[in-house]
């Protein structure tokens, strides 16, 4: 029997579905008709990032809701440099592009992926020290695995996104993520 990289093992929550979208506003429109929502919007440009070892900028704008237990992330990314999001939905389509969790140890969760043949597409740091990484597993899984090192940051966002859609009434379906103060 074969040894799996513990980020991988049994017990790991999977928090959210990513998708890459070709149109952010149609693909929330899209999920609020099912019902999914409200939307927390962001952007974000992440000007250091990493992509497949070489400086590469990453320019994206994001849709956040709850839906049950997991958070679905709708992505649109912004301009034509590479990255991770490209790598497997092309310019005009839309699709599943990730599932993510959180890591209690992100350099030893990295180092597991790496040692068990994976590659880190995309590497970068968002607002508040968050770490985050796109490794490509879609030969395991089918999709790529995010995985964003614990911080307040993370947090901060995971708890605003639910707490919008407790007993949302479908009122204010599509709001900005408040500043950090």
């Amino acid at each position: 029997m074969s040894a799996y990289p513990k980020i991988l093992a049994p017990g790991v929550p999977i928090l959210q579905n990513g998708y890459v979208v070709d149109n952010l506003e149609r693909a929330m429109e899209q999920w609020l008709a099912l019902g999914v929502g409200p939307f927390i919007r962001l952007d974000i440009d992440l000007e250091e990032a990493v992509y497949r070892g070489t400086p590469q900028p990453i320019r994206a704008r994001f849709g956040l809701a709850q839906a049950g237990g997991i958070q679905i992330e709708l992505i649109e990314p912004v301009g034509d440099h590479p990255c991770a999001y490209r790598d497997s939905v092309a310019v005009g389509e839309s699709a599943l592009h990730h599932v993510m969790k959180i890591s209690q140890d992100y350099d030893a969760d990295l180092a597991a992926l790496r040692a068990a043949g994976f590659e880190v597409a995309n590497e970068g740091v968002f607002g508040g020290g968050m770490r985050l990484a796109y490794i490509d597993t879609r030969s395991a899984i089918g999709c790529m695995l995010e995985i964003i090192a614990d911080c307040e940051a993370i947090q901060t966002i995971g708890a605003a996104v639910i707490a919008a859609s407790v007993d949302w009434d479908g009122s204010d379906p599509v709001r900005q993520l408040a500043p950090e103060g």
